[in-house]
């Protein structure tokens, strides 16, 4: 900052370094916006102090990776912030700062390692650096091939050049054996204590373009001007030998005898560029994409190239991609062959057909640099150059279909598997993210004109019992869920669990009243539209960090289902007894036009007491919140309920405590059940004698329990 045109200045402290933008307010230059590779930040007061940039998701990430745990982490790399590995889902409501950590390499590193067991994680940095970091001990090791100091030495007296983001994989066959691009190709089978150089200088060794990098004024030699280097690699998945590498000169080079021999496979024509990514076919041998940028030669027109033949000829497919929005990736689903998936400077698009058409798969992806994407368990994973990691949780219907239902008409995709997982409650606040849903995504496609009034959805367990209903539009009195029904795409989520507690509205309990935990399975999903019925199967599986029995879980869900049927009983119990006592105060209060009134009355209000009393003990009226839990004693069911929350999503084995506790309850059951029966019976009995059919007290008949 200067102060004086320029004759002198002050260092000033901002919020992140590469400082790239400054505005100032030309009515008050105490107020300042400050642009840097960290995001944004603000200042009042002439930049004595700044805002936060921790409230922003604008990490610029190179590439993602993900991995096979559960949850799947990702990883990548954040241009001024370092390497990064990050859930993908926490059990605490959200993802934060707290569920991430540094593994190693710098700011600009691919992430490598064995999916199955990401112990050893390799990433890059600038100059060739390439570092293994041990998760467990969260030790950090050099394993450069050649360890020499690039730093500001031109690139046409280095032995080996590497791109400012030079390539590392590891081949799908071999997890064992890491890939490492300069302008020779790099494999490693014993953690980088080794090195074999696999290839000739794969590059077009432009001598010219290898000076310094931006002399005489200022010279950028920590590597970011460094050309004539590989930028991607791919070994095959079917074929160990068969190995692709694309270079940031615009050359693709391919071996399939394990480097010994390497033919150029460019496509022929192409102008000014470079291989931003490159995707083998999972299904077919000899089948590739490569997409490739020339924005750096001001060419920003969109290109994708396929090949069937190893690279003998290729086909341009870009149709459906706005003309300008060059492309930096493109990936094939796992399941459904013909469907891609494609990443772009303003975000995402689809392709059911191979390539031959694209379409927009923006929905809420801010408009924002796709740079890498990857498909995990079912998710679409996306880096992005400015908005940091997203997750497109379930592409099950585009894998499943392209085509909207017709009017009238409908449709159930077949669920993916759920798993017995509950991520939590969201956090509040905007600074962590978002979760994927816990249990059973469900889709399902209305056509136009349907009544939501005549779309139910139903779960059935194996012995196709329905264990819970759903409505496009129900009825308080009904008893059923509502979900969505209007025509459309819709996206329901079955949180695993059967129909809640029968318990009274405007109430609370020190517990949940949801209904109990399902056990792993098979279950149907079954959506009826005006009476036509479609049904798809859905498998539901233990959380796989949790190691149970089936007869530890069949334990578990029997004595949940006592639980839920005790507390379901003390409910309609309770109600039954006020409903008798509301008959029995209305009879008190017009004794006078009965025979025996004073005794009526006497003996009526004597009843009455008895009855609001064993309510009382059965359930608690006083508990309406929160506070008055803790406040009036607890009624029966807040035991029976409290019990449910300590066996109910444990994830352990039922302790004998609760078994104990159980054993207990159910004693004490058997005492005011006799109590109940006594009330409601012989001496609702003796009451109605003595009115002489002057009127008389109806019992509600006990209704039979249901989970």
């Amino acid at each position: 900052k200067s102060i004086d045109g320029g004759k002198s200045f002050q260092a000033m402290r901002t919020t992140h370094s590469d400082n790239h933008d400054l505005w100032i307010n030309p009515l008050n230059h105490n107020d300042m916006i400050n642009g840097n590779d960290g995001g944004a930040s603000v200042s009042l007061d002439g930049g004595a102090s700044w805002s936060t940039q921790d409230n922003q998701p604008t990490g610029q990430i190179y590439r993602v990776n993900t991995d096979a745990q559960y949850p799947y982490w990702l990883y990548g790399a954040q241009q001024d912030d370092g390497s990064i590995a990050i859930a993908s889902a926490t059990g605490s409501g959200g993802i934060t700062t707290s569920d991430w950590y540094a593994i190693g390499g710098c700011e600009s590193s691919h992430v490598a390692f064995d999916p199955a067991n990401p112990r050893f994680l390799y990433a890059g940095c600038y100059q060739g650096a390439i570092t293994e970091f041990d998760r467990v001990t969260h030790e950090e090791r050099s394993v450069m091939e050649y360890p020499a100091l690039s730093l500001s030495t031109s690139p046409e007296n280095q032995k080996y050049r590497f791109n400012w983001s030079a390539p590392i994989t590891t081949s799908p066959i071999d997890r064992n054996v890491i890939y490492h691009g300069g302008s020779h190709l790099f494999k490693s089978s014993d953690r980088g204590q080794t090195w074999a150089v696999i290839s000739p200088d794969l590059t077009r060794n432009e001598k010219e373009h290898q000076g310094p990098g931006g002399a005489p004024i200022t010279n950028e030699g920590a590597g970011g001007e460094v050309y004539n280097t590989i930028y991607y690699i791919a070994p095959s998945p079917r074929d160990i030998g068969t190995i692709w590498v694309g270079t940031d000169d615009g050359l693709l080079q391919l071996t399939r005898d394990a480097g010994t021999s390497w033919t150029n496979v460019t496509p022929k024509g192409l102008r000014p560029g470079f291989v931003n990514a490159i995707e083998v076919s999972p299904f077919d041998a000899g089948t590739a994409f490569i997409t490739y940028d020339g924005y750096k030669w001001s060419d920003f027109s969109p290109q994708i190239y396929k090949t069937t033949d190893y690279g003998r000829s290729w086909t341009k497919l870009v149709n459906g991609i706005r003309d300008g929005d060059q492309v930096r990736v493109v990936r094939f689903d796992p399941v459904r062959k013909g469907l891609l998936y494609a990443g772009t400077e303003t975000g995402a698009y689809v392709s059911f057909n191979d390539g031959q058409h694209w379409e927009s798969l923006q929905a809420n992806l801010p408009v924002v640099p796709v740079t890498d994407l990857q498909l995990r368990n079912g998710d679409l994973v996306a880096s992005t150059e400015g908005r940091a990691f997203w997750i497109l949780d379930d592409i099950t219907p585009l894998e499943q279909s392209a085509e909207s239902v017709g009017a009238k008409d409908f449709r159930l995709f077949n669920p993916r598997r759920a798993y017995l997982t509950s991520w939590g409650s969201p956090r509040g606040g905007g600074d962590a993210g978002a979760n994927p849903p816990s249990g059973a995504i469900i889709y399902y496609d209305i056509g136009a004109g349907t009544d939501s009034t005549k779309v139910e959805l139903n779960i059935l367990d194996a012995a196709h019992a329905t264990i819970r209903r759903f409505a496009g539009k129900a009825k308080p009195s009904d008893h059923v869920e509502v979900i969505p029904g209007a025509p459309g795409m819709h996206r329901f989520v079955w949180d695993l669990r059967g129909a809640a507690l029968d318990a009274p509205k405007g109430m609370s309990f020190f517990g949940s009243t949801a209904g109990s935990r399902v056990i792993p399975g098979q279950y149907t999903v079954q959506l009826v539209v005006a009476g036509k019925t479609l049904s798809a199967p859905l498998e539901v599986a233990p959380d796989p960090r949790v190691h149970m029995t089936d007869a530890q879980l069949a334990e578990e869900n029997q004595i949940m289902r006592t639980i839920t049927e005790r507390t379901n009983t003390i409910f309609r119990d309770a109600k039954r007894l006020n409903d008798v006592r509301d008959q029995v105060k209305s009879i008190v209060a017009h004794a006078s036009d009965l025979p025996d009134s004073s005794e009526v009355a006497t003996t009526g209000k004597k009843l009455e007491a008895r009855l609001d009393s064993l309510s009382v003990d059965l359930v608690q009226p006083q508990h309406t919140n929160g506070q008055d839990i803790i406040g009036f004693p607890n009624g029966f069911a807040d035991d029976w309920i409290f019990l449910a929350g300590q066996v109910d999503g444990s994830y352990m084995p039922v302790t004998n405590g609760a078994k104990q506790r159980l054993a207990d309850l159910q004693q004490q059951w058997t005492g005011i059940q006799a109590r109940i029966d006594d009330l409601l019976g012989s001496q609702v009995t003796a009451f109605n004698t003595m009115l002489k059919g002057k009127a008389a007290v109806i019992v509600p008949r006990a209704q039979a329990v249901s989970n």
